[in-house]
């Protein structure tokens, strides 16, 4: 099935090849294969905590933020979450953030 997908270099992450890839129906394993990148990711950011940045940590956080960052479109696919209620969120939290940086 990937080998139907044109992928471009350029281009952003196109909900059109991720449905192709995963599908647009929830299961399980959408849900596992989340976590277990989200977790990833989080032993990558670990890691730069307790023995430092190197090159090959800084490409391993970014390989795991891609991952996440792929796994959070699918989510937003497969439970028809709009960006326009990402970004609204993100403002609220942003705005809260700052009040608390502010005090």
């Amino acid at each position: 099935m990937i080998h139907h997908i044109k992928w471009e270099s350029e281009s952003i992450i196109k909900k059109e090849d991720i449905v192709k890839l995963y599908g647009s129906k929830p299961t399980y394993q959408h849900l596992v294969i989340s976590m277990e990148e989200a977790s990833e990711l989080i032993q990558s950011i670990s890691k730069l905590y307790r023995f430092g940045s190197s090159s090959e940590r800084i490409t391993n956080l970014i390989e795991e933020m891609v991952d996440v960052l792929i796994c959070f479109e699918l989510l937003k696919i497969l439970y028809n979450i709009p960006d326009e209620l990402i970004n609204l969120m993100i403002i609220t939290k942003m705005k809260r953030n700052a009040e608390r940086i502010d005090k």
